[in-house]
């Protein structure tokens, strides 16, 4: 049994930087297969099929439930209930699920990778890899590697436009690669091919780099990762990513009184609605959080009937647009969204809305306005994490 028992230790560890790696690199890996192939097939389905094998490879079903299994099991059980009550198309509805279930898979994986990781070590790993994909990005930015390494292929799958020949120094661009302002901004994408994405686990590293005083040894080499990781964020213009990590700062620093804390947090929001009138991409968040609370009833409308899901693969019924939160709520009603809500719930009070706890917050709180805030390759990172923190926890409480 030592002998198993130090097999899994060491495999773990593997298994949780495979994932690490393979949620920063999946998007050009796919890319650059378009490339080189011309394939004409909708592949991906790979990012997740690949998490999904991971998890399989370290997840072990035991006779002892806990609240966030009950929940969870809650929530799967109504979103197949809900499912056979849809007419919207097999493909929409297959994306929806896909939407609302990875971010608890991801959990269920940091669960399951549990105390046989070490958790600043994987923190550290996590850095590194960031770090690379932050360099990546500044030569991105810097070189327009976009306009020589063709992604049309891959974006052209997600039924995503480009600038057209209109606009030859950004013909090669999807349109969310560039930030409308001052005539135009490359937005950092670098390998994940998402200036939101990216922005939002950039978000998640600065945290910790910053408020985690005891990860690094050096005071000067946290202060230049950190420096760096911001450098990032601002570049990727995503202004989920920094009213992310304007929240959390708010949320985790205790020389602000929390009058203060509302007052500033109000202020932002007039900011946002101001906004909104001068800017089309903040008036679509804006619009879809409007249209949220217009349409909200307690069963919702019918799965892949609304929400972005439904724009792309079926026909919407009521159009609720850019929130995450809404197209829950818009799809399987206030009691899907509960049922679902339910497992991050239990996991916040177990970690006594620790660190990680108030990223996950923040990010939940920016996903009431952005689609993208919580999809795959924005919540890897923090989902993962807390994971394995409930875990650990559970354990040592034992």
């Amino acid at each position: 049994m030592e002998t198993l028992a130090k097999g899994i230790y060491l495999k773990k560890p593997l298994i949780l930087k495979l994932a690490i790696l393979w949620c920063f690199t999946c998007s050009i890996i796919l890319a650059l297969g378009y490339l080189i192939f011309d394939l004409n097939l909708n592949l991906l389905f790979v990012k997740d099929l690949l998490i999904i094998t991971l998890f399989g490879l370290v997840f072990r079903l035991k006779a002892k439930t806990s609240p966030v299994v009950v929940f969870s099991l809650c929530f799967f059980i109504y979103l197949f209930t809900v499912y056979f009550f849809s007419d919207a198309p097999l493909i929409a509805k297959a994306a929806s699920i896909r939407q609302m279930i990875m971010p608890l898979i991801l959990v269920f994986f940091g669960i399951s990778l549990g105390n046989n990781v070490n958790f600043k070590d994987s923190l550290r790993f996590a850095i590194k890899i960031g770090l690379f994909v932050l360099l990546v990005g500044f030569i991105e930015v810097l070189l327009g590697i976009w306009h020589y390494i063709n992604v049309t292929g891959y974006f052209k799958v997600k039924n995503i436009p480009f600038y057209n020949l209109s606009y030859p120094q950004l013909y090669l661009y999807p349109v969310f690669f560039i930030e409308p302002i001052f005539g135009g901004i490359k937005r950092m994408a670098s390998t994940l091919l998402d200036p939101i994405n990216l922005g939002h686990s950039f978000a998640f590293l600065f945290s910790f780099i910053y408020f985690k005083k005891d990860l690094f040894n050096s005071k000067n080499k946290r202060n230049w990762l950190a420096a760096l990781f911001i450098l990032g964020i601002l570049m990727t213009f995503s202004k989920g990513a920094i009213l992310q990590l304007i929240i959390t700062i708010l949320l985790f620093t205790k020389k602000i009184s929390k009058g203060i804390k509302i007052c500033l947090l109000f202020l932002f929001s007039i900011f946002l609605l101001y906004a909104s009138k001068f800017h089309a991409g903040v008036m679509k968040h804006v619009e879809g959080l409007q249209s949220t609370i217009a349409n909200v009833n307690f069963f919702g409308h019918g799965l892949a009937k609304t929400g972005n899901q439904a724009f792309m693969f079926g026909d919407p019924s009521v159009v609720i647009g850019d929130t995450y939160i809404g197209a829950i709520v818009g799809q399987i009603g206030i009691l899907g969204f509960l049922l679902w809500i339910s497992p991050f719930i239990v996991i916040l009070r177990r970690l006594n809305f620790n660190l990680t706890s108030k990223i996950l917050i923040a990010q939940l709180i920016i996903a009431l306005i952005s689609e993208n805030a919580f999809n795959l390759l924005s919540v890897f990172l923090v989902c993962i994490f807390i994971g394995i923190e409930y875990k650990q926890k559970i354990v040592v409480s034992k």
